[in-house]
């Protein structure tokens, strides 16, 4: 086999979607049930997993955790992603599975800016 392939296989196998389908909860309380992880968290570096197509991991993300509210983390974790986050930019991350990842276009993980009601509900947690 060869060792690209190998590659791809492993990263692909390593960060799989949170879900098969694209699955949109509306509801904080909703995403809060199926998570394992739940932060406030800026993106310090990004790295493509050369990966293409949907419900896949396509990136995996650096984050600086600003605030946490649910999960074992460390000042700095890591998720997988399947679109591109944008570098120095806040987000609200809902994160499931070993590893952790995420949706953004499922809305699981969306920049702060944009994630106000949820916010509001974890604020009263």
């Amino acid at each position: 086999m060869a060792p690209w392939l190998f590659l791809l296989i492993a990263v692909s196998a390593s960060f799989p979607a949170p879900r098969s389908q694209c699955e949109i909860l509306n509801k904080p309380e909703e995403l809060w049930a199926v998570s394992d992880l739940v932060f406030l968290g800026t993106v310090v570096a990004t790295k493509p997993t050369g990966i293409q197509g949907f419900h896949v991991t396509v990136e995996i993300a650096t984050f600086h955790v600003d605030k946490a509210w649910k999960g074992k983390l460390d000042t700095v974790v890591t998720v997988g992603g399947d679109a591109p986050f944008e570098k120095d930019k806040q987000y609200l991350v809902f994160a499931a599975g070993k590893p952790a990842s995420t949706s953004l276009p499922c809305r699981w993980t969306e920049p702060a800016d944009r994630a106000k009601a949820k916010l509001e509900w974890l604020a009263k947690r």
